[in-house]
C-alpha cells in the first residue's frame, strides 16, 4: 500500500506541483523586459478599446441618445481605470509570460518586437483584435435565433419534473 501511495504521489501530485511552480527570477526578469518592450500598459488600454463594440451594442439595445452613450462609455472607462487593479493585472501577465516561455523564448519575442515588423504588429494587432471581435459579434447577432431555439429546447428538456 505504501508503494501505491508513493507511486500516486510521484505520478500525479508532483507533476502538478511542478507545473504550477513559481517562475525563476531570471524568467520573471526576461518577462518584465518583454512587458516593457511591448508597452504592456498600452496593450491593456488597447484591450479596453476592443470592448467598445460591445458597449456600442449595449447602447443600441438600450436605445441611448448621444449623451446616454457617452455616460455609458464613461461608466466603463471609470471601471477600467479606477476599479481594476492595473498593476496587479500587469504583474499577473508578466508572471504568465514567465511561466509560459523560457528566457530564450522571451528574449526572442523581445527581439522580434524591436524589429520593424514587430513594432507594426504591436501597433496594428489591437485594432485587428477589435475589428475581429466586432466581426464575431456581428456574425453571432445574425445567428442569435438559432442559438435561442437550441437554448429553449435545452431548457425545456431539463426543466424539473413536478
Amino acid at each position: 500500500m505504501k508503494i501505491l501511495k508513493t507511486t500516486f504521489l510521484a505520478a500525479f501530485i508532483l507533476p502538478a506541483a511542478l507545473l504550477h511552480a513559481e517562475p525563476s527570477a531570471e524568467n520573471l526578469a526576461a518577462a518584465k523586459k518583454l512587458a516593457d518592450t511591448i508597452n504592456l500598459k498600452e496593450q491593456m488600454d488597447a484591450g479596453f478599446a476592443a470592448m467598445m463594440p460591445m458597449v456600442d451594442q449595449l447602447s443600441q439595445q438600450l436605445k441611448l441618445d448621444a449623451a446616454g452613450k457617452a455616460e455609458l462609455v464613461q461608466l466603463y472607462k471609470d471601471w477600467f481605470e479606477k476599479d481594476l487593479d492595473q498593476a496587479k493585472m500587469m504583474g499577473n501577465i508578466v508572471t504568465l509570460y514567465a511561466e509560459t516561455f523560457t528566457v530564450q523564448e522571451l528574449d526572442g519575442l523581445r527581439d522580434f518586437y524591436q524589429t520593424p515588423l514587430g513594432k507594426k504588429a504591436l501597433k496594428v494587432l489591437p485594432e485587428i483584435m477589435q475589428k475581429g471581435a466586432q466581426l464575431g459579434m456581428d456574425e453571432a447577432k445574425t445567428k442569435e435565433q438559432a442559438l435561442m431555439t437550441r437554448l429553449n429546447a435545452f431548457i425545456e428538456k431539463h426543466k424539473p419534473k413536478n
